[in-house]
């Protein structure tokens, strides 16, 4: 996919990032390369809005693992670059990546996560995160549609309404995404409000 690289992201438990690492890289790494989807370089992928906290911090609430994918994307010419971002054999290695990072083999049982799907394009056009909390019982079937659709209904709701912020983001629950964004200046904000995590330590990869 011409004009198109991404970053792969986690925050959590210290116990639970080489299980993401793995999970990736197993479900997703391979599948991007050889579609022609590189990681971002950091003159890409440095985004103002794109800051995320590394260090290691204590907040009330359950904890909650977070995931997700950025796409920094060239150029964009509308939502049908979506059908091609989200065909199925992506999708598959999505469902996959989630599914094992739920799975906490070593504990044997399965955990809540957070996935977040954002997409970066040019200068201009706001950046739009799509939050998805997995829970324990869920099963994964319809997710990456749920994804998609969330997707495109906020470029449409951007189509009318024009960039509010740096960041618009729609959150799924029920299969349904809010018709208003929630409106940030940058991604880490969406912790400070929504508050889920106990202990957080961020990466954002490319890593050595």
């Amino acid at each position: 996919m011409e004009g198109l690289s991404y970053r792969f992201f986690f925050g959590g438990q210290s116990h639970q990032l080489i299980r993401f690492l793995d999970a990736f890289d197993e479900n997703l790494s391979s599948h991007l390369k050889s579609s022609g989807v590189e990681e971002a370089d950091d003159s890409v992928a440095n985004r103002p809005e794109l800051t995320f906290e590394r260090k290691v911090t204590a907040d009330a609430g359950v904890s909650t693992a977070v995931i997700g994918l950025v796409f920094f994307m060239a150029s964009w010419a509308g939502n049908h670059i979506l059908d091609e971002l989200f065909e199925e054999k992506f999708k598959e290695g999505l469902k996959g990546l989630i599914s094992k990072v739920r799975n906490n083999i070593k504990l044997g049982r399965t955990e809540s996560i957070e996935y977040r799907s954002v997409i970066c394009k040019p200068e201009g056009h706001p950046t739009v995160v799509i939050r998805l909390n997995v829970e324990i019982d869920h099963t994964l079937s319809g997710l990456t549609d749920s994804i998609k659709f969330a997707h495109a209904h906020a470029e449409n709701w951007i189509a009318a309404n024009g960039k509010k912020a740096k960041i618009h983001c729609h959150t799924i629950v029920n299969g349904q995404c809010n018709l208003e964004p929630e409106l940030y200046s940058n991604i880490k904000d969406i912790d400070v409000r929504n508050r889920k995590t106990e202990v957080r330590n961020w990466n954002f990869v490319p890593r050595v």
